[in-house]
């Protein structure tokens, strides 16, 4: 039980990000998918995101939730989901995907990268521009590339979510733009992020903090897309290096942030804000 005594500054660092908060831990709670019964902290008052989870990632032992099992908007997180099928699906991820009318439609403030209608592009650029940029074009252009519309696609988010078990998730669309049912818990998305950090194509691109797209027939030169998980760039006492993994936002979500990262100890932490 003592292994997590003393990892406080972990937390402070992955959920702070969000939630400006200030934590310590206790001893480990039961594993994935249980309830705590630890004691909570004083400190946990501070704590502002109505719902986290913090979870050992080779273990799956949860040290530390709140209101994990209640529904929320996950907001661009969302993209694991889509980006777990998409590397499930897709074998060679040279082939090209042309970007159709509603593949490039991003939707009302939607982050983009204005690949335009007939674009034909990569499908890996379209797969690491989505994950690193967040980019929600990407994400319609991989539904419509893998299960031919993007109807068809949620369906097999639905599919796949059931299969892991995952009762209080459901999914409406493959970006994360807001409708009311299209939510998710903060447990099962620590079970997502889970299942996606085990993808080596995953936890390749969740770690990039810069992604260099191919000229295209549309585009001879691209900016470069920077990470929009700002925590890939800064340095820390608390931990030796950032692993992971999504962010997402809409005004209904608010802030939402899946962080993984490595302490001095090699322990890698999972954390669901």
């Amino acid at each position: 039980m003592g292994r997590y005594r003393g990892r406080g500054p972990i937390i402070v660092r992955l959920a702070a990000a969000c939630v400006a908060a200030s934590l310590a831990i206790a001893s480990p709670t039961p594993p994935l998918g249980a309830h705590a019964s630890a004691s909570p902290s004083p400190l946990l008052a501070e704590v502002t995101a109505p719902a986290y989870i913090l979870v050992e990632m080779s273990t799956g032992k949860v040290v530390l939730e709140h209101n994990a099992d209640e529904r929320m908007y996950p907001a661009s997180t969302t993209k694991i989901m889509t980006a777990i099928l998409a590397i499930e699906n897709i074998r060679d991820f040279s082939d090209q995907v042309k970007a159709s009318p509603t593949g490039v439609d991003p939707g009302p403030g939607g982050m983009h990268i204005n690949i335009g209608i007939g674009e034909v592009l990569p499908v890996g650029d379209v797969l690491g521009a989505m994950i690193v940029k967040s980019a929600n074009e990407c994400s319609n252009i991989l539904a419509e590339h893998i299960a031919g519309s993007i109807a068809g696609f949620v369906g097999m988010m639905n599919s796949k979510a059931e299969s892991m078990g995952l009762r209080e998730t459901h999914y409406m669309n493959a970006h994360g733009m807001h409708h009311p049912n299209h939510y998710t818990t903060a447990r099962d998305l620590a079970t997502i992020s889970l299942y996606a950090m085990a993808l080596p194509k995953f936890r390749e691109l969740a770690v990039m903090t810069r992604y260099e797209m191919s000229p295209t027939n549309m585009h001879n030169t691209w900016d470069v897309l920077y990470n929009t998980n700002n925590l890939l760039y800064e340095d820390s006492d608390y931990y030796d290096h950032v692993t992971g993994v999504k962010t997402g936002y809409t005004s209904q979500a608010r802030n939402c942030l899946v962080a993984s990262a490595i302490d001095g100890e090699g322990v890698e932490f999972l954390c669901v804000v």
